[in-house]
């Protein structure tokens, strides 16, 4: 039996009521992502060099992580709001879905004032990761990233239940307003009998030309990473610094690592070119050896407009005892 066009439309218009009600009552909700997708090559070289990806063959894979996300807020009067923010990831050559939760970007909810800061709840980024994105120009994306080995020492944040180092399930944080151009974060993730409770935080200064930030992530004096960044804007260059220390990480409880890198950011009337290098020193104490990685890389992006940019990057490294691993990629990145 054929329903008529009314007896389909009516709950139809009901339903399309109802979200406009929920909608005016959100105040605003933002949908956004990224979608990446580039060609890249690598050598069969061994040495550490983040970035790459299968050695010895040509591959199509995303650069930086493609993502779809939805994020509210609503004002509540008096300065004060709430907000959510909610990000899936997932790979654009294939389609599939990236490893771990499904909401892996994010998933939080916070309660804010203007004037006082903010406190979330959920799956959020812990706060050392920040400095990183500030001080590399690539936010741990391409074949020329510095990355986790040399921007934070190879501190893979072992208390993550997750396997990912820059992201903590169960967190507790605040965000405190810019003030002259400083600000702090504070955050805990509770363990909740499957893991260590971890602690991560940072204070960072961001006014005029000048950059200053100190992190830091871990459960204790064991497990733990210290990161310093820095730069200066010149207007035709800024370099980018960044120290890091760890003691804990990817392998064993005796790993103690030491890092540092040091890149070059030129805007350009497109976009910008940067190049850069990155130092890690690794001991396991076990094994009472250290073992030195060093990794140099260049990139470029031009931008087509706000939303959609082209890139070329290049990245070269080479461990103690190891093959030169060198990779480059090239592709298209849109945000919406």
């Amino acid at each position: 039996m054929s329903r008529s066009p009314i007896t389909v439309a009516a709950p139809l218009a009901l339903a399309l009521a109802a979200c406009t009600g929920v909608a005016t009552a959100q105040n605003s909700v933002t949908i956004y992502g990224v979608v990446d997708v580039g060609i890249s090559k690598s050598n069969n070289g061994t040495s550490l060099n983040p970035g790459r990806g299968t050695p010895g063959t040509w591959v199509v894979q995303q650069g930086n992580a493609s993502r779809l996300g939805f994020k509210g807020r609503e004002e509540l009067g008096g300065g004060l709001y709430a907000s959510f923010d909610i990000q899936h990831r997932f790979f654009a050559d294939t389609g599939t879905v990236d490893s771990g939760s499904f909401w892996k970007g994010v998933s939080v909810v916070a309660l804010g004032s203007k004037a006082l800061g903010e406190v979330y709840l959920g799956r959020e980024v812990i706060p050392a990761y920040y400095l990183t994105c500030t001080a590399d120009p690539t936010c741990w994306s391409y074949t020329s990233q510095p990355g986790q080995p040399f921007a934070w020492a190879n501190y893979n944040g072992s208390v993550a239940s997750d396997n990912s180092g820059i992201r903590r399930n169960n967190s507790v944080g605040y965000r405190s307003p810019v003030f002259g151009g400083l600000s702090t974060e504070l955050a805990v993730a509770a363990g909740e009998g499957q893991r260590r409770r971890s602690l991560g935080g940072n204070v960072q200064y961001n006014g005029g030309p000048v950059y200053a930030a100190i992190g830091f992530d871990g459960v204790d004096s064991d497990n733990r990473l210290v990161i310093l960044a820095g730069g200066y804007d010149f207007g035709f260059v800024r370099p980018l610094v960044t120290f890091s220390d760890a003691q804990g990480g990817p392998t064993t409880p005796e790993y103690e690592a030491r890092s540092a890198t040091l890149t070059f950011v030129v805007p350009t009337p497109t976009g910008r070119v940067f190049a850069g290098a990155g130092r890690l020193e690794a001991t396991t104490n076990a094994a009472s050896t250290e073992v030195h990685h060093t990794k140099f890389y260049v990139g470029a992006d031009h931008n087509l407009s706000k939303r959609t940019m082209l890139y070329a990057n290049l990245g070269t490294a080479k461990s103690d005892g190891l093959t030169r691993s060198t990779a480059y990629d090239a592709g298209i990145r849109h945000k919406f």
